[in-house]
C-alpha cells in the first residue's frame, strides 16, 4: 500500500495494537458493523426441518476509499468477503493475536451498591478482558 492510509475502527471495542501503539475508540451507532445470523428453512427430510445459515452484515458499510482500511470483527470481514456486492473489496481487516489480561472487579448489586460478604468485606470477581492485539489480517477470499 502506498501513500498515507488511515485505520478506522468499526467494532464496538476499543482497538489497540500492542506492537505499534495504534489505538482507536469503539464505533457507535450507524458506524458500527455487526453480523446478523438467521436460519432459512430449506426443506425437510423424514419430517426433520433442514435449515441453511445466512449471515448478513448490518450497519452502514462505508464506500471504498483507497486512503482507508476498516477494522471489523473476523465474522464481519468473512461475511463481507463472501458477499457478492463486497467480495471485491480489500479494505476490511480484523484483529489477530488478541491478548487478554485478568482484572479484579468489585461486585455491585442492581442499585450500584458494593456487595459484601458475611464479614463486611467487599466481594470481588476475576474477569478476563481484551488487552489488545498484535496486528490485523485480511479475510480469505472465496475462490
Amino acid at each position: 500500500m502506498s501513500g498515507a492510509v488511515e485505520l478506522i475502527n468499526l467494532t464496538p471495542h476499543n482497538m489497540e495494537d500492542l506492537a505499534s501503539g495504534f489505538s482507536a475508540g469503539p464505533a457507535r451507532g450507524k458506524d458500527l458493523l455487526r453480523v446478523q445470523k438467521s436460519s432459512l428453512l430449506q426443506g425437510s427430510v423424514m419430517d426433520c426441518n433442514i435449515f441453511a445459515i445466512k449471515e448478513e452484515v448490518y450497519g452502514e458499510i462505508p464506500e471504498h476509499d483507497d486512503s482507508k482500511i476498516y477494522i471489523v470483527s473476523q465474522k464481519v470481514a468473512e461475511a463481507l468477503a463472501l458477499d457478492k456486492d463486497y467480495k471485491h473489496r480489500s479494505d476490511f481487516v480484523y484483529p489477530i493475536n488478541i491478548q487478554h489480561e485478568h482484572v479484579t472487579k468489585t461486585l455491585r448489586d442492581g442499585y450500584d451498591k458494593v456487595v459484601t460478604d458475611s464479614k463486611g468485606e467487599p466481594m470481588t470477581t476475576r474477569q478476563q478482558r481484551i488487552k489488545g492485539c498484535r496486528g490485523f489480517e485480511f479475510p480469505r477470499r472465496a475462490k
